[in-house]
């Protein structure tokens, strides 16, 4: 199944939303073009990493996202980690 109409199922279950199928589908299933522009941590990073004033419209970034189209999970990963700073021993 792709990934629209799996996220348009797992939806059904009373209480997950788009976020939990989102984040079930980069973690459990290992889909590689999953990209969750609601969640604040990734906006957060967005905006840091692309040195904005002010946190972006998940519109904007699912807009800007395609040129990352088939490996968005990987780019959303990399956002996460622009808010966790250097990896220090």
């Amino acid at each position: 199944m792709n990934d629209d109409l799996a996220i348009e199922y797992i939806t059904q279950l009373k209480g997950l939303g788009v976020w939990s199928a989102q984040m079930f589908l980069m973690f459990t299933l290992n889909r590689p073009d999953i990209f969750p522009a609601t969640d604040l941590a990734m906006q957060k990073g967005y905006q840091a990493f692309f040195k904005l004033r002010e946190l972006p419209k998940p519109g904007e970034m699912i807009k800007k996202s395609k040129l990352w189209i088939p490996y968005r999970t990987t780019v959303s990963l990399y956002l996460w980690a622009v808010l966790e700073g250097p990896f220090e021993w």
